[in-house]
């Protein structure tokens, strides 16, 4: 399972100089997953959370099958 924060919109990828965080669209973080070779067999989006922080989504991954 991983949890990421994700931009609204794809795009270039949002660097926090503060903390040196990466924030990047859905769309890339599926691309990523995809060049590494994983599926992505559950997705959700976490709710309840403010409307001025980047959405949270969670993946469930495996590799993929051959």
């Amino acid at each position: 399972m991983l949890k990421e924060n994700v931009l609204r919109r794809d795009g270039p990828a949002v660097v926090d100089k503060m903390d040196s965080s990466v924030t990047r669209s859905d769309a890339h973080v599926r691309r990523l997953f995809q060049a590494a070779g994983l599926d992505i067999v559950a997705e959700e989006l976490q709710k309840g959370m403010p409307a001025d922080l980047y959405p949270i989504m969670s993946y469930a991954l495996r590799p993929k099958r051959v």
